[in-house]
Protein backbone atom coordinates (compact mmCIF):
# COMPACT_ATOMS: atom_id res chain seq x y z
CA UNK A 1 0.00 0.00 0.00
CA UNK A 2 1.88 3.43 -0.85
CA UNK A 3 0.91 5.91 1.88
CA UNK A 4 1.56 9.81 1.42
CA UNK A 5 1.64 12.55 4.20
CA UNK A 6 -2.00 13.60 3.57
CA UNK A 7 -2.94 9.79 4.06
CA UNK A 8 -1.19 9.66 7.41
CA UNK A 9 -2.69 13.68 8.06
CA UNK A 10 -6.06 12.66 7.29
CA UNK A 11 -6.02 9.00 9.03
CA UNK A 12 -4.74 9.36 12.40
CA UNK A 13 -3.61 6.25 14.32
CA UNK A 14 -4.78 4.18 11.35
CA UNK A 15 -1.52 2.57 9.73
CA UNK A 16 0.83 0.07 10.84
CA UNK A 17 4.62 0.40 11.54
CA UNK A 18 5.55 -2.16 9.10
CA UNK A 19 2.67 -0.06 6.13
CA UNK A 20 4.91 3.00 7.60
CA UNK A 21 8.00 1.33 7.03
CA UNK A 22 7.35 0.34 3.70
CA UNK A 23 6.56 4.17 2.60
CA UNK A 24 9.24 5.85 4.99
CA UNK A 25 11.46 7.09 2.64
CA UNK A 26 8.80 9.64 1.28
CA UNK A 27 6.82 10.31 4.43
CA UNK A 28 7.51 13.62 6.28
CA UNK A 29 9.04 12.63 10.22
CA UNK A 30 6.94 15.18 11.99
CA UNK A 31 3.87 13.80 9.96
CA UNK A 32 4.33 10.37 10.85
CA UNK A 33 5.76 11.63 14.68
CA UNK A 34 2.32 13.05 15.38
CA UNK A 35 -0.13 11.33 13.55
CA UNK A 36 1.13 7.78 14.35
CA UNK A 37 1.79 5.55 16.38
CA UNK A 38 5.19 4.54 16.04
CA UNK A 39 8.08 1.74 18.35
CA UNK A 40 10.85 3.15 19.75
CA UNK A 41 13.13 1.15 16.94
CA UNK A 42 11.37 2.60 14.41
CA UNK A 43 11.84 6.15 16.09
CA UNK A 44 15.61 5.29 16.62
CA UNK A 45 16.03 3.49 13.29
CA UNK A 46 14.10 5.91 11.20
CA UNK A 47 13.53 9.15 12.95
CA UNK A 48 16.07 9.80 15.53
CA UNK A 49 19.27 12.13 14.62
CA UNK A 50 21.62 12.92 17.03
CA UNK A 51 24.10 14.24 14.26
CA UNK A 52 23.63 17.38 13.41
CA UNK A 53 26.50 18.13 10.99
CA UNK A 54 24.71 17.58 7.78
CA UNK A 55 23.39 20.66 7.12
CA UNK A 56 19.70 21.73 8.67
CA UNK A 57 19.23 23.85 11.31
CA UNK A 58 16.21 21.72 12.27
CA UNK A 59 17.70 18.53 12.73
CA UNK A 60 18.27 18.58 16.32
CA UNK A 61 14.43 18.76 17.06
CA UNK A 62 14.58 15.18 16.38
CA UNK A 63 16.14 14.02 19.44
CA UNK A 64 14.69 11.62 22.64
CA UNK A 65 12.75 14.69 23.99
CA UNK A 66 11.20 15.72 20.74
CA UNK A 67 9.95 12.32 19.84
CA UNK A 68 8.60 11.22 23.22
CA UNK A 69 6.51 14.52 22.70
CA UNK A 70 4.99 13.35 20.01
CA UNK A 71 4.46 9.44 21.12
CA UNK A 72 3.57 9.98 24.38
CA UNK A 73 3.09 5.66 25.12
CA UNK A 74 6.91 5.72 24.42
CA UNK A 75 9.37 6.50 27.65
CA UNK A 76 12.70 7.24 27.83
CA UNK A 77 13.81 3.83 28.72
CA UNK A 78 12.45 2.59 26.13
CA UNK A 79 14.09 4.79 23.67
CA UNK A 80 17.50 4.19 25.54
CA UNK A 81 16.75 0.06 25.17
CA UNK A 82 16.26 0.30 21.49
CA UNK A 83 19.26 3.21 21.01
CA UNK A 84 21.19 0.60 23.03
CA UNK A 85 20.08 -2.34 20.72
CA UNK A 86 20.61 -0.43 17.13
CA UNK A 87 24.10 0.42 18.84
CA UNK A 88 24.60 -3.33 19.42
CA UNK A 89 23.27 -4.36 15.26
CA UNK A 90 25.50 -1.02 14.06
CA UNK A 91 28.39 -3.14 15.51
CA UNK A 92 27.61 -6.41 14.68
CA UNK A 93 26.22 -5.39 11.05
CA UNK A 94 29.49 -3.24 10.28
CA UNK A 95 33.03 -4.55 9.76
CA UNK A 96 35.73 -1.79 10.09
CA UNK A 97 36.05 -1.16 14.24
CA UNK A 98 32.97 1.53 15.45
CA UNK A 99 36.28 4.18 16.71
CA UNK A 100 38.81 4.36 13.79
CA UNK A 101 41.88 6.05 14.19
CA UNK A 102 41.32 8.77 11.30
CA UNK A 103 38.96 10.81 10.97
CA UNK A 104 36.24 10.52 8.59
CA UNK A 105 34.28 13.05 6.97
CA UNK A 106 31.06 11.82 7.41
CA UNK A 107 30.38 9.87 10.48
CA UNK A 108 28.41 6.29 9.56
CA UNK A 109 27.43 5.54 12.67
CA UNK A 110 25.37 9.01 13.09
CA UNK A 111 26.31 9.42 16.86
CA UNK A 112 26.39 5.71 18.14
CA UNK A 113 30.30 5.72 18.69
CA UNK A 114 29.49 8.39 21.31
CA UNK A 115 28.12 5.92 23.34
CA UNK A 116 29.63 5.91 27.00
CA UNK A 117 29.48 2.04 26.86
CA UNK A 118 31.58 1.83 23.84
CA UNK A 119 34.48 3.58 25.59
CA UNK A 120 36.44 2.05 27.70
CA UNK A 121 38.31 5.11 29.60
CA UNK A 122 35.74 5.68 31.38
CA UNK A 123 37.17 5.83 35.14
CA UNK A 124 35.77 3.89 38.48
CA UNK A 125 34.26 7.56 39.62
CA UNK A 126 32.54 7.63 36.52
CA UNK A 127 31.09 3.86 36.38
CA UNK A 128 27.50 5.50 37.32
CA UNK A 129 27.03 6.96 33.69
CA UNK A 130 28.18 4.24 31.38
CA UNK A 131 24.75 3.05 31.39
CA UNK A 132 23.79 6.74 29.27
CA UNK A 133 23.58 6.83 26.01
CA UNK A 134 23.58 10.21 23.73
CA UNK A 135 20.24 12.30 24.05
CA UNK A 136 20.74 15.48 22.47
CA UNK A 137 23.09 16.25 19.31
CA UNK A 138 26.08 17.91 19.67
CA UNK A 139 24.81 21.21 21.75
CA UNK A 140 28.21 20.89 24.40
CA UNK A 141 31.83 22.36 23.95
CA UNK A 142 34.59 19.94 24.66
CA UNK A 143 37.15 21.37 27.30
CA UNK A 144 40.15 20.56 25.19
CA UNK A 145 39.87 20.91 21.87
CA UNK A 146 37.47 23.84 22.53
CA UNK A 147 34.96 22.19 19.70
CA UNK A 148 31.33 22.23 20.02
CA UNK A 149 31.17 17.94 19.33
CA UNK A 150 29.62 16.61 22.80
CA UNK A 151 26.65 15.04 22.88
CA UNK A 152 24.35 15.57 26.11
CA UNK A 153 23.38 12.25 27.99
CA UNK A 154 20.41 10.37 29.69
CA UNK A 155 19.70 11.48 33.12
CA UNK A 156 18.10 9.22 35.29
CA UNK A 157 17.53 11.95 37.86
CA UNK A 158 15.90 14.57 35.09
CA UNK A 159 13.40 16.06 37.05
CA UNK A 160 10.23 18.23 34.66
CA UNK A 161 11.31 22.03 34.92
CA UNK A 162 10.48 25.05 32.45
CA UNK A 163 13.78 25.11 30.77
CA UNK A 164 14.19 21.57 29.15
CA UNK A 165 15.35 18.79 29.86
CA UNK A 166 18.84 18.66 31.93
CA UNK A 167 21.55 16.13 30.25
CA UNK A 168 24.58 14.79 31.44
CA UNK A 169 27.22 16.32 29.77
CA UNK A 170 30.73 14.79 29.12
CA UNK A 171 33.99 17.21 30.31
CA UNK A 172 35.65 15.92 26.59
CA UNK A 173 34.61 14.70 23.39
CA UNK A 174 35.40 11.16 22.12
CA UNK A 175 37.82 12.09 20.35
CA UNK A 176 39.76 13.67 22.69
CA UNK A 177 39.07 11.10 25.56
CA UNK A 178 40.63 8.66 22.62
CA UNK A 179 44.15 10.58 21.72
CA UNK A 180 44.53 11.75 25.50
CA UNK A 181 43.52 8.38 26.84
CA UNK A 182 41.24 10.20 29.76
CA UNK A 183 37.96 9.32 31.19
CA UNK A 184 35.57 11.82 28.66
CA UNK A 185 33.13 12.56 32.23
CA UNK A 186 36.53 14.18 34.12
CA UNK A 187 37.18 17.82 34.05
CA UNK A 188 41.09 18.02 32.41
CA UNK A 189 41.87 21.06 34.48
CA UNK A 190 40.96 19.21 37.43
CA UNK A 191 44.71 18.15 38.62
CA UNK A 192 44.23 16.25 42.06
Amino acid sequence: MYLTNTDLLNNKYKYTVQEIEENVSHLDHKIMLATQTLTAEFCVKYILDLDIDHGGEESYIFDVCYIIEFQKHLSDEDMRQAMNDQAVDTVLSHTPPLIEEEEEEHDPYHGIKNDPTMVALICENHENVKKEVPQSPCRFMCKLCKKKKVHGYTNPDHVSNPFGYLFLVPCVCIDCSLTNKRCMWCDPRDTT
